[in-house]
């Protein structure tokens, strides 16, 4: 949600706005990793999928778009890259590491979507004897320290002249073969 009508300065870019989905998750750009997904598993979590929770389906959600984000091409990984032009291990692990971070980021925001974690500032308790209280900081750092390292790993890649993004498609599920 926008704080001001205007934004300034002027922002040279737009996000597009989440869909329904994703603001049920408090996600964003996820809808259309939603099982069944051709590269993913049936589930990621165990039960049946009618008496999961609606938190627990927006995990599987994540996963998957963790897990197609993590198929990644590799066509050198010995050393950094300068062997031959392959990708080299710094532009594997960075495109490997980038979906795992917006996993965390994804999670932790998700949880605190449900409202389930209520720190005791919020109920009149000492907030040295409350667990939901250490929760709550441990998920917002995840958000704010794992955003910042996302933004420093793209900009590794960039600085690096390595794409953005080095996905590629291995389907795991029977939908599109």
């Amino acid at each position: 949600m926008p704080i001001q009508a205007v934004d300034f300065p002027a922002i040279a870019y737009d996000h597009p706005p989440p869909s329904l989905y994703d603001q049920s998750c408090g996600t964003y750009e996820l809808s259309s990793y939603q099982l069944p997904h051709p590269e993913c598993p049936e589930s990621f979590i165990c039960g049946d999928n009618a008496t999961k929770s609606e938190f627990a389906k927006c995990l599987e959600t994540m996963n998957c778009y963790m897990m197609a984000g993590m198929t990644t091409h590799a066509t050198n990984t010995e050393g950094n890259g300068d062997e031959g032009g392959g990708s080299g291990d710094l532009e594997l692990f960075l495109h490997q590491m980038i979906p795992h971070h917006v996993n965390a980021v994804n999670m932790a925001k998700a949880l605190l979507k449900t409202g389930t974690v209520v720190c005791a500032r919020e109920r009149g308790i000492d907030i040295l004897d409350d667990d939901d209280c250490v929760l709550d900081g441990i998920l917002r750092e995840i958000i704010g320290n794992q955003n910042y390292q996302i933004n420093i790993m793209y900009g590794l890649l960039q600085d690096g002249g390595y794409p953005k993004s080095n996905d590629c498609v291995i389907e795991i599920n029977e939908l599109n073969k």
